[in-house]
């Protein structure tokens, strides 16, 4: 799996070459409202919304490609504002360990 988020990565690096970072903040900013509209989406069928007028195959296809899309553009935001990857794997690792030392408790 490895291998494929470096493939991936490498082509988002790519794409990003071509924008300049306030179009890739921008696009970011576009892509993560599209997400949450795609989770309240999944929300609204978990609670028995009547309103909603979708079946729950076609929510779960759109939140799948939204969340690709975020990915796609997270990467292409880490790189263009060039965000070191380290920082952001070792602030993981602190909030992992964070959750898991009050789950002890």
């Amino acid at each position: 799996m490895n291998s494929e988020i470096n493939n991936i990565y490498n082509i988002c690096k790519h794409i990003a070459e071509n924008k300049d970072s306030r179009e890739v903040n921008d696009l970011l900013v576009e892509e993560l409202s599209e997400l949450i509209k795609a989770v309240m989406k999944l929300e609204r069928w978990n609670y028995g919304d009547t309103f909603l007028r979708c079946e729950y195959e076609d929510i779960i296809n759109n939140l799948y490609e939204e969340i690709g899309d975020v990915i796609i553009m997270l990467l292409q935001f880490v790189y263009k504002n060039e965000i070191e990857n380290q920082e952001i794997l070792d602030k993981i690792c602190i909030k992992l360990i964070r959750y898991f030392e009050t789950k002890q408790e």
